[in-house]
């Protein structure tokens, strides 16, 4: 016969091993360098983990970066609400890079949001285009709590969007969390 007792010591180890089982993710890298004027530009965001705003506003989601100084962009990021293609949520900011040895931590403050600032980070680009501009970026922050998929086109080659998926699962990232972003001919 099992006694409560013995039942109660297996299911703390379980419960144990499942909290010492699971490893820590390795610090999320950045990239060494960033060229702030390839990064400047129209970018439409291809995929991510949808963030609280994108309740609302889950659609034709851009982001344009204006180039201020050498540590700084500005930022206008732009949506579509769901109900309805003619309704436009647009919010805007800068980010900052806080120390140059390490220009792709940066740190955005949007406007409208009294928020300390958030982590931005640019965890890997793709190779700059004939425009000399980036052809695609990877974004997070240090606890992997956000991920942004950005691209110069509204929507790109599914083989290149599956090795980007794979390069964001070897940083971490539970694909099951990430959602392609609908980019669909109604988006302006």
């Amino acid at each position: 016969m099992v006694s409560v007792k013995s039942v109660k010591s297996v299911l703390v180890l379980v419960c144990v091993g499942m909290v010492l089982g699971q490893p820590e993710p390795l610090p999320l890298p950045t990239v060494s360098t960033v060229n702030l004027t390839a990064y400047s530009g129209l970018w439409y965001q291809i995929a991510g983990i949808p963030q609280f705003y994108e309740i609302i506003c889950d659609r034709c989601t851009t982001a344009e970066y204006t180039v201020l100084n050498e540590s700084a962009i500005g930022i206008v990021n732009t949506a579509s609400s769901r109900f309805g293609y003619l309704s436009i949520c647009k919010i805007t900011g800068t980010a900052t890079i806080p120390d140059l040895n390490e220009p792709a931590k940066l740190k955005v403050q949007f406007s409208s949001f009294p928020t300390p600032p958030a982590d931005y980070w640019i965890v890997e680009l793709g190779e700059i285009n004939a425009a000399g501009k980036y052809s695609w970026a990877i974004v997070s922050g240090p606890e992997r709590r956000s991920l942004f998929l950005l691209a110069r086109e509204r929507e790109i080659d599914e083989q290149l969007y599956s090795d980007l998926m794979a390069k964001i699962k070897s940083y971490g990232f539970d694909l099951a969390d990430i959602v392609k972003t609908n980019q669909n001919s109604r988006c302006r």
